[in-house]
């Protein structure tokens, strides 16, 4: 092959890589401060979900992906699926030290589907609260008990 062709290759490649590395961030990054119910519903349809650390899927370790169960999928679905979408401004996003709701919570992770997508969440007590969702108190704390076994190889110490 010529060094014409190579860095013809070379190019495509690299093009390649930050068009999907820009893609994997967009999914959990969303530039407009909130998600589609769509992006949810893409979300929560994923054939896999897994409670992994607030960090893009692609830099994480094995271990720190902790796989849903069937049952957990289920109720998980079951749990979100009347939700309504709340906007989010952009700002809260980008400032971890307030919180999505103004909280000082340091319990931040993603419920990632396997289709790329995920939804941004944080332990609050004994709760568990959704960035892009709003859910009412009953749902938060079911959402923890559900989610606790695999939380708490997240986080040292849960409440």
């Amino acid at each position: 092959m010529g060094a014409k062709g190579y860095k013809m290759k070379t190019a495509i490649l690299n093009t390649a890589i930050v068009l999907a590395a820009g893609w994997v961030l967009g999914a959990c990054a969303q530039g407009n401060g909130a998600l589609s119910q769509g992006a949810v519903r893409a979300t929560l349809a994923a054939q896999t979900l897994m409670v992994t650390p607030a960090t893009p899927e692609w830099v994480q370790q094995g271990s720190e992906q902790h796989k849903l169960g069937d049952a957990e999928r289920t109720q998980l679905r079951s749990l979100l699926k009347g939700a309504q979408v709340r906007h989010v401004p952009d700002s809260m996003y980008r400032s971890a030290e307030e919180g999505n709701r103004s909280d000082s919570s340091d319990r931040v992770f993603y419920i990632y589907g396997s289709n790329g997508q995920c939804l941004g969440a944080r332990v609050v007590d004994q709760r568990v609260m959704l960035d892009d969702l709003d859910l009412d108190e009953a749902t938060q704390q079911r959402l923890y008990t559900l989610l606790r076994p695999h939380l708490s190889r997240l986080f040292t110490q849960l409440p």
